[in-house]
Order: C-alpha cells, then sequence, then structure tokens
C-alpha cells in the first residue's frame, strides 16, 4: 500500500525538502520504502510518498527517521486506496509543472466520481498522471501535468467540477518533486497500479507507458477494458 505523507514545518519546507532528500536517497527497508517527495509551492509543506504493508511501521518511519528533523512541526498520513498510473503523452514539453487536485464528493458519488476522474481524457497540454481514493479531508487524490495554470483551470473547470457528486475542487501547485527510487522501481510500481481508461482502446506511440509495456504485461496487470 502507498501512503501519503505530509510533513508541516515550524517555519519554512526547504530545510525538510533538504533532509528528506539527504536522508531518503538510500533510505529502503522491507517495512518502508519512500518512493516519492515533492513540496508544495508556497512551501507550505513537503509530501512524501511510502510504501509499506505493514501499518504500525509508518510510525516508526516517523519516530526514527523524520524525529531527526527538528523543522517538522507536525505530520498527517493517510493511506491512497486504489490508487492508480495512467497513461501520459511523451510529446507534453519539458516546462510542464504538476499540481495536485484534491476533490471532495457526496457520499453515496464516492466510486462514480472516481471512475469518472481515472476515466478523464487528457487534453492538448493537460494530462492526468494519477489518482486514489483519500481517507482525510478530501476525497480523490489527482495528480495532473500541465503547460499552464489557464490551461489546468480551464479543464478543472470543465471535466472535473462537472462530474457528478463532486462538491468542491481545490488546486495545489508543485514547486518540484523528486522520485526516490531508481528508474527501475519506478516503472515496477507504475506497471503494478496500471489502469487503463475506458477511451483508450490501443498504447500508441506517444504514450509514456507503451515504450516498455506488451500488450501481455496490459493484459496480465487486470486493468484493461
Amino acid at each position: 500500500m502507498i501512503f501519503l505523507m505530509r510533513l508541516y514545518p515550524k517555519d519554512s519546507a526547504v530545510s525538510i525538502w533538504e533532509f528528506v532528500k539527504s536522508r531518503m536517497h538510500s533510505r529502503k527497508t522491507q517495512r518502508v520504502e519512500p518512493i516519492l517527495v515533492s513540496v508544495q509551492e508556497e512551501a507550505k509543506w513537503v509530501t512524501l510518498y511510502l510504501m509499506s504493508d505493514d501499518v504500525e511501521a509508518i510510525g516508526d518511519f516517523i519516530v526514527n527517521d523524520l524525529g531527526e528533523c527538528d523543522d517538522v512541526l507536525y505530520t498527517m498520513t493517510v493511506p491512497l486506496l486504489k490508487m492508480v498510473f495512467l497513461p501520459v503523452s511523451k510529446s507534453l514539453p519539458p516546462e510542464t509543472k504538476r499540481y495536485s487536485i484534491m476533490i471532495r464528493c457526496d457520499l453515496q458519488h464516492y466510486y462514480s466520481a472516481f471512475k469518472k476522474v481515472i476515466d478523464l481524457h487528457p487534453k492538448p497540454g493537460v494530462n492526468p498522471t494519477f489518482s486514489a481514493f483519500l481517507l482525510g479531508k478530501y476525497d480523490i487524490l489527482l495528480s495532473i501535468v500541465a503547460e499552464s495554470r489557464e490551461k489546468l483551470d480551464s479543464y478543472v473547470e470543465s471535466a472535473i467540477k462537472t462530474i457528478m457528486g463532486v462538491r468542491e475542487v481545490e488546486v495545489f501547485p508543485i514547486d518540484k518533486s523528486w522520485i526516490v527510487v531508481g528508474e527501475d522501481d519506478w516503472k515496477r510500481i507504475q506497471r503494478a497500479m496500471l489502469y487503463i481508461p475506458s477511451w483508450m482502446t490501443h498504447f500508441g506511440d506517444d504514450m509514456e507507458f507503451a515504450f516498455y509495456l506488451t500488450e501481455e504485461d496490459i493484459s496480465l496487470s487486470g486493468m484493461i477494458k
């Protein structure tokens, strides 16, 4: 299971970012594996994505691995349920920016809204990358990369806020991200959680997953429609 952990600073998140980058690079055990870290644009918090099958080990990780960082004021940790990675276009320019989209839904529309979210069709300059259920302040997390804030805002208004059951959408720009695990491990994680949206009938050459996923991989993933 993957957990989202937010580290809130006493003053600035920059020192927490530097601490995590310096300490997490070689940090991998059988119990907790850091896989991705990012810092929110206004430096209000640092987000650390952790993989673990042992919930109690998360507490040990906070005490033993993060306890030495004096700049952490408090933490918030939530499991990412039904997490899926989505196909991404390779034609997106390198200057694209990542955004975390936090969505609140009516209770009765949790599953239907989530299905609509993970089946969202990319638009020119805007591409969803991964999504999950949250158990906390928000109900659905959606990560998106976009060429500009204007294109993102238009996409949020037309494609996300119009989904039945969606009550509120908040956008958090990400200043920078760092993949802690190596490239091969990152691909392994993506492959294990790959979701094939209903609009996709095949993997074209433009899709990021196409260069290392075969049709057999897709079938074995159990995600293909």
